[in-house]
C-alpha cells in the first residue's frame, strides 16, 4: 500500500535525523533506539536506492554507539544488510568490512576479525586511503591479540606510517598504544607506560578526565603491573565512573574486572570476588563472551586464594572452553598456566607439570609467529 510505504519511509527518515542529533549522547540515544532499530529493520527489507542510501547513513551514525555498548551482534547484522545496499548503489564496502573487524575484535574472535580486516584492506586499496590505513591498523591489532607478534609489528608499522601521512592523530595514537600493548605483553612495563603516555600526548589528552576509555584502562593495567595499586585504582575507578555516568555497561564491567585484579594482587580476596562477580554479571548481560571468559579465569584465581581448588579448576576449565571457541590461544595458554598453579597447590605435581608444559608450548608457538 502506497500510504503505508510512505509512512514507513517518513518514520525511517525521522529516526535517522533523531540518531544523528543524539549520536554523541548515548543515554538519550538509548531511549530512542528501539525506534531507530525499527527504522533500520524496515530499510533493510527495501530494494530502492533511496532506502539503501538511508540505511548506510544510519549505519554510519549508530555504529559508534553500538560498538560502545557492545551490541556487536546487531551491528554485524546491520553491516551485512549494508553490504547489500552498497552493492545496489555501486559503492565501496570497505568501511563496512572494517566495522565487522571491529565487532569481531570486541568479541575476541581474532581469526574472523582478521579475515574482515583483510577484506577491508583489499577493498579500500587505491580507493579510500583513510579506511585502508585503519584497516591495516585493525589487522595489526588482531595479529597482536592472536599472538602473531612479528607479523603484527610489521603491519602496525605500515599503519603508523599511513596514519602519519594522513595526519590522523587519533589513529596514530591508537597505533602507538598497540606498540605499548606489545611491550606490556613482553613484561616491559616501564616502556609500555612511556608509550601509553606518548599516545595521550598525541591526542592532546593528558588529564585523566580527558583521556579515552582505552587509555584509562591501560594506564590502570600498567600501574597494577608496576605494583602501584593506588594509581591503578585511580584510573580504573575513573573508567568505572564514566561508564556508570553514560550508561555504558561494557566500561563498567571492564573496569570492575581489572579492579578485581588489583585487589587480588593486594591479597584483598573478598573485594576481588565482589568486583569479579559483578563484572561477570554485566558481561553476560551485554553478551560479551570474551569478557566472560576473562572473568572465569579470574574467578579461578579467586577460588585458589580462598583454598577452593575444586571450584578453581571448574572456573579455569570453563574459561579454556570459551577461549577455544573464540580462538584465543594466548588466553588458553594463560588458563593452562593458572591450572598448573592449582594442581601444584594440591601437590599433584605430574598433572600440574603437564598443564605448565602445555602453557609453555602454546606460548612458544605464539612467539614464533
Amino acid at each position: 500500500m502506497p500510504g503505508l510505504h510512505e509512512a514507513y519511509r517518513r518514520h525511517a527518515r525521522y529516526y535517522l535525523q533523531v540518531a544523528q542529533t543524539l549520536s554523541s549522547n548515548y543515554n538519550a540515544l538509548r531511549g530512542e533506539y528501539p525506534q531507530v532499530r525499527s527504522a533500520s529493520q524496515w530499510l533493510a527489507t527495501q530494494r530502492g536506492t533511496e532506502s539503501a542510501g538511508c540505511l548506510l547513513e544510519l549505519i554510519r551514525t549508530v555504529s559508534p554507539y553500538l560498538l560502545a555498548t557492545s551490541n556487536n551482534e546487531e551491528l554485524l547484522d546491520l553491516c551485512n544488510h549494508g553490504t547489500s545496499a552498497s552493492q545496489r548503489l555501486g559503492e565501496n564496502v570497505s568501511w563496512l568490512e572494517l566495522l565487522k573487524a571491529e565487532c569481531y575484535y570486541a568479541r575476541g574472535e581474532w581469526d574472523r576479525g582478521l579475515a574482515a580486516a583483510r577484506i577491508a584492506v583489499e577493498r579500500a586499496s587505491g580507493l579510500d586511503p583513510k579506511t585502508y590505513a585503519h584497516a591495516m591498523l585493525a589487522m595489526g591489532r588482531m595479529q597482536l591479540n592472536a599472538g602473531n607478534y612479528n607479523e603484527a609489528l610489521r603491519t602496525l608499522k605500515i599503519a603508523q606510517d599511513l596514519l602519519t601521512d594522513l595526519d590522523d592523530r587519533e589513529g596514530l595514537a591508537t597505533a602507538v598504544a598497540e606498540f605499548a600493548a606489545y611491550q606490556l605483553n613482553r613484561g616491559k612495563n616501564e616502556k609500555a607506560l612511556e608509550l601509553y603516555q606518548e599516545a595521550d600526548r598525541i591526542r592532546g589528552r593528558t588529564e585523566s578526565r580527558d583521556m579515552t576509555d582505552h587509555s584509562l584502562l591501560m594506564m590502570g593495567v600498567v600501574y597494577r603491573k608496576l605494583g602501584r595499586s593506588n594509581e591503578a585504582l585511580e584510573y580504573l575507578r575513573a573508567l568505572q565512573s564514566r561508564g556508570e555516568s553514560d550508561g555504558t555497561y561494557s566500561k563498567v564491567a571492564t573496569a570492575m574486572h581489572h579492579i578485581a585484579w588489583v585487589h587480588l594482587q593486594d591479597n584483598c580476596v573478598a573485594e576481588a570476588r565482589q568486583f569479579a562477580e559483578r563484572a561477570r554479571e554485566l558481561y553476560l548481560q551485554i553478551k560479551d563472551p570474551r569478557g566472560v571468559s576473562d572473568v572465569d579465569e579470574q574467578l579461578g584465581m579467586v577460588c585458589l586464594l580462598e583454598g577452593k581448588t575444586t571450584e578453581a579448576k571448574q572456573w579455569l576449565h570453563q574459561s579454556i572452553a570459551a577461549r577455544r571457541r573464540l580462538g584465543n590461544r594466548q588466553g588458553i595458554a594463560s588458563s593452562f598456566n593458572r591450572l598448573a598453579m592449582v594442581f601444584f597447590r594440591e601437590r599433584q605435581w605430574l598433572i600440574g607439570g603437564w598443564y605448565l608444559g602445555r602453557s609453555l608450548w602454546l606460548y612458544t608457538l605464539i612467539l614464533r609467529k
